[in-house]
């Protein structure tokens, strides 16, 4: 099993006091690489988790990135062939997360099943996030979602 490529990068370090929002010049990155396999989406989920934690991220704002994240990589690893890819980037007060994979278009976006579970991962991003936009360069598919971080969800 190949081990996963993880960057996790804070500047400047500045104590944090308050746990519900990172100072607001605050620039943050982390991305965590792994095949492209259900079985990974749990690691990424975790991963996020951390990251956040370590950010002094908000409960509520956690729990929103770790779902958002979860439907985004479990896409990728549904319909991606190699490894995906997935960054999150808090700059101020905003959050995006970005997830790239390595297949065709998600197959959510072209086409819903009728019942079951299935197919919802683009539609509960959409509810949870500000944003979202999908694009499809060679040889892969691109999610970003973005959402302010300490603002009520979307209605």
């Amino acid at each position: 099993m190949r081990r996963s490529d993880t960057t996790l990068l804070t500047s400047p370090a500045v104590p944090l006091t308050d746990r519900r929002h990172a100072p607001p010049a605050m620039r943050r990155h982390a991305a965590i690489t792994l095949p492209a396999h259900e079985r990974h989406v749990s690691t990424v989920r975790h991963h996020t988790a951390a990251c956040l934690d370590a950010w002094r991220m908000d409960e509520d704002d956690q729990d929103r990135t770790v779902l958002i994240v979860g439907e985004l990589a479990a896409n990728a690893a549904r319909h991606g062939r190699h490894d995906m890819t997935v960054t999150l980037v808090l700059s101020g007060p905003t959050l995006q997360i970005q997830v790239t994979d390595y297949g065709g278009p998600p197959r959510a976006a072209l086409e819903r099943p009728e019942e079951g579970e299935c197919g919802r991962g683009l539609d509960i991003v959409r509810a949870l996030a500000h944003s979202v936009d999908i694009s499809t360069p060679p040889h892969g598919t691109r999610v970003r979602a973005e959402y302010r971080v300490g603002s009520p969800r979307p209605t």
